[in-house]
């Protein structure tokens, strides 16, 4: 009988140079190569590569370990240079795979994580290692006033310190987190054009910071001119106010509410004590309200139940935004009022309107904001999937 050769050592650590295969619509082969593995966790991997990927880009991973081989797909979430030693960082989301798959992945990762050192955030079952990746529009130079540098690892902003200070990203991407039991918990990954500050900072000075920003890397930085912006939102009208800063308010509402359940999970919404609130269509609009006088809760259908986002006080405005797109009502979210819920009209056709006469930084830093409403309320429903099917 023939001698078969034992491997002395198994192949735990494959990964750490990884081969993936590029897939068009087709699901022909277009391109194949190779990168080195530095983080992973359940839902995705981040690796090295010698050349930029395409976001959204289709891609074949074959993993292997012992004696298993498997063979995952996953698309490329975002792709940025690393200027230190000329590679690129890929985010990678993995699909969804059968138990088998799932299985012998989970496995791989805790021997992975044992024997390679590759670094991993806590808790992976409950968070994002590879957020979304969020880019803004190009930015205008008129609002710059300074130009400031920040290398990977820095905090440009800390959650809860006081600060009334609006950058925004030139070049390079910065990771948004929020803090939980479990540690720091990303929100989103942000990128040239996008905004980092709060959008009340403009009028109330040292506001408190609602999330960190922490550098992924080297990152350039315009500090916007704070006098400028001030002089341009003191000259909207107060319904154009309550809009702007409401999008202030639903970001950090959702934020605390991703906080929330990625620290204590939450049950599927019931309530008997609000009613539906129906958002009247015309030709023209859809309502669009300030709410004078109770509160109401802005709930998502989510996999595993309707889970609720945030609530709505007396100022707050809910209902259609023709020019801006948040991931809520009436499309994604309904709106749910207490009994004592009174709302007063507002008129869309004169908001846009202004909209249209905003300078374009103010436009953007409210689709900035829109963007980071609608990334965050989804992390909301994944985390809370997440832990139901735990």
């Amino acid at each position: 009988m023939e001698n078969i050769e034992k491997r002395k050592y198994h192949r735990v650590n494959t990964t750490k140079a990884i081969n993936y295969i590029c897939l068009d619509e087709n699901e022909h082969q277009v391109c194949q190569g190779m990168g080195k593995t530095l983080n992973v966790s359940e839902s995705g991997i981040l690796i090295e590569t010698p050349a930029a990927l395409t976001t959204n880009q289709e891609l074949s991973i074959h993993l292997g370990m012992e004696d298993n081989q498997v063979q995952f797909r996953g698309k490329v979430v975002y792709s940025r240079s690393d200027r230190r030693n000329f590679q690129y960082l890929c985010g990678i989301r993995l699909n969804k795979a059968g138990k088998r798959s799932y299985s012998l992945y989970k496995s791989f990762l805790n021997k992975l994580r044992k024997k390679s050192g590759i670094g991993s955030l806590p808790r992976q079952s409950d968070f994002h290692v590879i957020p979304p990746m969020i880019t803004g529009p190009p930015v205008e130079y008129l609002y710059v006033v300074e130009e400031e540098m920040f290398h990977r690892g820095e905090r440009i902003t800390e959650e809860g310190s006081f600060g009334s200070w609006i950058w925004v990203i030139l070049e390079g991407s910065a990771e948004v987190v929020r803090k939980t039991k479990n540690g720091l918990m990303p929100l989103l990954q942000i990128g040239p054009g996008t905004i980092i500050g709060d959008l009340e900072s403009i009028l109330v000075r040292d506001y408190p910071r609602t999330t960190s920003v922490i550098a992924s890397g080297p990152v350039q930085l315009g500090l916007l001119d704070a006098q400028r912006l001030f002089n341009e939102f003191s000259a909207m009208t107060p319904n154009f106010k309550k809009i702007v800063l409401n999008l202030n308010q639903r970001f950090k509402r959702v934020a605390d509410r991703a906080a929330t359940v990625a620290n204590n999970g939450i049950q599927p919404f019931f309530s008997n004590d609000l009613d539906f609130i129906t958002l009247k269509k015309t030709n023209k609009n859809m309502g669009l309200y300030s709410i004078a006088k109770g509160n109401a809760t802005v709930i998502r259908p989510c996999r595993k139940g309707v889970i609720p986002l945030l609530d709505l006080y007396p100022g707050d405005v809910f209902g259609y935004l023709p020019f801006l797109e948040i991931g809520h009502e009436p499309d994604q979210a309904t709106v749910l009022g207490s009994k004592s819920l009174e709302r007063a009209p507002l008129n869309i056709y004169k908001l846009q309107k202004e909209h249209e006469r905003l300078p374009e930084t103010l436009k953007n830093l409210m689709s900035n904001f829109a963007s980071y409403i609608s990334a965050a309320s989804q992390l909301v429903c994944d985390i809370h999937t997440k832990k139901m099917v735990a």
